[in-house]
């Protein structure tokens, strides 16, 4: 009955099979099956069907605040068991972008050697969607947000796609001052899906104006954080996110070029367990948050 009672606590808080089903990664026929089953043992009817949702009966929103109460403490009980088997709980698993790597590894190793000098950190570059649990991990930072709702997600960083050169194609060149300048240049542009683009729109952020550029880029990349080693030829202008861009921009190896305009953005999440947390994964958590304060905020609350 165990896994009847589970599955009917989240599909009580989801209100949707199919979010459950995504969520749990098992079928939609599953879960019917074990809501029927749940309703048969307990000789009552726990939910009222809608067109599209579920709305918990009388009988069911009874149970499921015993029942959730149990998950909870269920819950903190596997929590304090993996606490109180060493003095603290010495594995951390974090995943992220290998382009995010370089940015914040530095900071957070010199910090966790000092704070944590009996755990380990085990990292792992992984630049697909993430599911912590399929995946075995504690925490992940990722520029896609996870498919499955059963995770805590923070808004660590909006991310703007800008332009980008050196002083010297400055110097060489000189820089576009307006959008149809732009065109006589020769800039860097990434694919979607592997296909050519060849409009592209641009949003100019003082004016709010959004315009569409026709232009048949010679260079086209399938990843947008390698045109920044693309901008060391001296020779084009590049479109890369802002965020990886600034710390370019800070050594004097770039200048943005028309700063009032954007062509896209994107965000860089925190992804990690509402439930399960221990002392050394929410000092890690308060650590990153930290490093991108004040860009982040709490996306989802549990």
């Amino acid at each position: 009955m165990f896994d009847e009672i589970f599955l009917f606590v989240k599909l009580a808080e989801t209100k949707s099979i199919k979010e459950t089903a995504q969520s749990l990664e098992v079928s939609a026929s599953t879960i019917s099956r074990s809501i029927q089953k749940l309703e048969a043992e307990l000789n009552v009817k726990l939910f009222k069907v809608h067109a599209h949702h579920f709305d918990l009966t009388d009988e069911g929103q009874k149970i499921y605040e015993h029942f959730v109460i149990h998950k909870r403490n269920f819950a903190n009980e596997i929590n304090s068991f993996m606490q109180s088997k060493d003095k603290i709980h010495d594995t951390l698993r974090l995943a992220l972008p290998h382009s995010i790597a370089e940015l914040i590894l530095p900071s957070l190793i010199s910090w966790f050697k000092k704070r944590f000098p009996e755990s380990r950190l085990i990292m792992s570059y992984m630049a697909t969607s993430i599911n912590l649990l399929k995946d075995g991990l504690d925490l992940a930072i990722s520029r896609r947000e996870p498919a499955s709702s059963d995770h805590k997600v923070s808004v660590l960083s909006k991310i703007a796609i800008k332009l980008y050169t050196t002083p010297l194609y400055s110097q060489q060149f000189g820089l576009p001052q307006d959008i149809e300048e732009l065109k006589n240049h020769n800039w860097v542009v990434q694919t979607v899906d592997n296909r050519l683009i060849n409009n592209f729109e641009a949003h100019n952020l003082n004016t709010g104006e959004r315009i569409v550029i026709n232009y048949q880029p010679q260079f086209l990349l399938s990843n947008g954080l390698q045109g920044l080693p693309m901008a060391s030829s001296n020779q084009v202008i590049v479109l890369a996110p802002d965020y990886f861009a600034k710390h370019e921009i800070e050594r004097g190896n770039l200048i943005e070029v028309l700063p009032e305009w954007e062509f896209g953005e994107s965000h860089l999440y925190l992804i990690r367990n509402p439930h399960l947390i221990n002392k050394l994964e929410q000092e890690v958590v308060d650590f990153i948050l930290g490093l991108f304060a004040p860009d982040y905020k709490d996306q989802h609350n549990d």
